[in-house]
């Protein structure tokens, strides 16, 4: 049987998702991790350098190099791997492609990070959008077609609704001042304000105490 291929996995923080495809991963082939996050707290230069470091020995390392969002981390890494003759896949789950003014949201109002992000797209050898409207947000800035839709998912083992279905409406997401916009809460609260016969109910940490400017 011949060695497994060899996959480095690059994200900004051991979030769930990347945690599972880690796992998932690691059942066909052999994988390394570097997780952004673990640098913090140290100071800008060290911490940069120290990226960098991990960065190109896992590239060196790897066949296939596979990053978590469209960011400065896997800028480098397909940098990297352009350089040196390594393939890449990029997920992309929707700010790196935004542009929102009215709200501020999105990395293409940031001049610096959207020309990374459009490098990202045009030389990474695959993009995964986690939606329709995320591929054609991709393409918009992008005529290669390279770019796959594979939606986020939940265990449907785990998480099983039993019993009759209630009439109650929900959102999961953090609750902050920035949210409150961006994941249309205020809208959210005027609509069941509007239904007082449907149980409407946010799911999610209060981080800043903006809930009491919804209650």
């Amino acid at each position: 049987m011949g060695q497994r291929k060899k996959i480095f996995l690059v994200t900004p923080s051991p979030s769930t998702f990347a945690q599972r495809d880690l796992e998932a991963l690691r059942q066909d082939y052999r994988v390394r991790e570097a997780v952004i996050s673990n640098y913090q707290g140290r100071g800008s230069l060290e911490r940069s350098l120290l990226i960098a470091f991990e960065i190109f020995r896992g590239v060196l390392w790897a066949d296939l190099v596979y990053s978590w969002f469209a960011h400065n981390h896997s800028y480098l890494a397909v940098r990297l791997a352009n350089l040196f003759g390594k393939r890449t896949i990029v997920i992309i789950a929707g700010y790196e492609v935004a542009r929102e003014p009215e709200i501020g949201y999105g990395a293409q109002l940031n001049q610096k990070l959207a020309k990374r992000v459009n490098h990202i797209i045009g030389n990474a050898d695959h993009i995964l959008a986690v939606s329709e409207f995320n591929k054609q947000e991709i393409l918009r800035l992008s005529d290669r077609r390279h770019v796959m839709v594979v939606y986020n998912g939940i265990d449907g083992t785990q998480f099983n609704p039993g019993g009759e279905k209630e009439e109650t409406v929900i959102t999961v997401c953090q609750i902050n001042q920035s949210s409150i916009k961006l994941k249309g809460l205020d809208t959210f609260v005027e609509t069941a304000r509007l239904l007082p016969d449907l149980r409407f109910v946010i799911v999610g940490r209060d981080i800043d105490g903006s809930v009491e400017g919804l209650r």
